[in-house]
């Protein structure tokens, strides 16, 4: 390269022209990058991103941010001014940057506007402590790209608050559980927040007990039950399902809870009936019957585990404000209805997820089991 000189800065000076000083950024920039220069050119390229960070539109120092974000040599107060700059030119330096210290970030991450934290979230290599900074500004979008990234260090207490923080956040159990390794204490406890896929790959991917797995394993069959019924699904084939079921000793208890606070409604009638050898026309007439023997008959044929009757009572109450079975709007509404009663009614329980209410309710076999009463 040609070398740069006391009078390559004073031609900076004098220019103003955006096109000339967005070339000038990109070129100097390069060379810079290359480590070829002597110490008095480092010292002259670097006194001239200094100018350019002072006099330059943001276009020419986003220029500047891209093309030195993550050279190691960069001063640190260079970095920092580009850090602390607008989004454009501020995002490149904080995902990449070598050079900024742990403070610098723990600071931006709480002085400026969420899309600085979310880069920062996205380093390659992120210490606990600004991990724990991202989590205590409750930005469920960075704490998501936090969790979905396999080089932030995180505690496991920060873990566990992550999951209560955030307790209907599916993009971030999807980055929990797809984390390369979580503490075992972190893993079971997701075990109870995830389904579907999620689990799978959860009892797959980290080590579970086999009690825990086997649990897991369960549940993923009761939803992946309930999600071959839709709102089009025929009634003979939903009484079909629940009758084969029952005949091989797979329609439990937990089942049938889980049925009830997720508002399908039909697989529940279905279900009772079987349980109780009643046709579904009786069930559905007992559970809607507002008297105070109907349901509670129902329940005692069906022979429940008691825990279940307030649940169910309420499922009751709700069906009778709805003509579910020949309106699907209804269903709709009657679902989000039954599962919004459910979580006000076990409020106390310190959660909103669904999953970890019925297993207060209805433990899986071989627990402790638990007593609303």
């Amino acid at each position: 390269m040609s070398a740069l000189t006391q009078q390559d800065v004073n031609l900076l000076l004098r220019q103003n022209a955006p096109e000339v000083l967005a070339v000038e950024a990109d070129k100097i920039a390069g060379l810079y990058n290359e480590g070829q220069m002597s110490s008095a050119e480092v010292a002259l390229a670097e006194d001239i991103f200094r100018i350019l960070l002072d006099k330059a539109e943001a276009g020419v120092r986003r220029i500047l941010s891209e093309k030195l974000k993550d050279n190691p040599r960069l001063p640190r107060e260079v970095a920092l001014k580009m850090a602390w700059d607008v989004a454009d030119v501020a995002l490149p330096m904080l995902q990449w940057s070598l050079v900024l210290l742990d403070e610098d970030l723990i600071e931006i991450i709480r002085e400026q506007p969420p899309e600085y934290r979310r880069a920062i979230a996205r380093r390659a290599s992120l210490s606990a402590a600004v991990a724990d900074t991202i989590v205590a500004s409750e930005d469920e979008d960075a704490v998501a790209v936090l969790v979905a990234n396999p080089g932030a260090t995180i505690r496991e207490a920060t873990l566990h608050e992550i999951i209560s923080s955030f307790p209907g956040s599916e993009k971030i159990k999807t980055g929990l559980v797809y984390r390369p390794s979580l503490p075992l204490t972190v893993a079971e406890r997701l075990v109870t927040v995830v389904s579907g896929h999620l689990l799978e790959y959860l009892v797959g991917h980290h080590d579970l007990s086999p009690d825990v797995a086997a649990d897991a394993i369960m549940r993923t069959h009761e939803d992946a039950t309930l999600e071959l019924i839709s709102d089009d699904t025929p009634s003979p084939e939903i009484e079909r399902l629940a009758r084969q079921m029952h005949a091989s000793g797979r329609l439990t208890p937990r089942l049938v809870l889980r049925a009830v606070c997720k508002g399908d409604l039909a697989f529940f009638e279905a279900a009772m009936a079987c349980l109780a050898d009643l046709s579904v026309a009786s069930v559905r007439t007992l559970i809607r019957d507002g008297g105070a023997r109907g349901l509670p008959a129902l329940f005692f044929r069906a022979d429940l585990p008691h825990e279940m009757f307030e649940p169910i009572q309420i499922a009751a109450g709700v069906a009778r404000q709805f003509n579910y079975a020949v309106d699907p709007m209804a269903r709709s509404h009657f679902r989000q209805r039954m599962t919004d009663r459910f979580l006000a009614r076990y409020a106390e329980f310190g959660t909103g997820d669904l999953e970890y209410l019925l297993d207060r309710l209805c433990p899986p076999p071989g627990s402790s089991g638990y007593s609303v009463n």
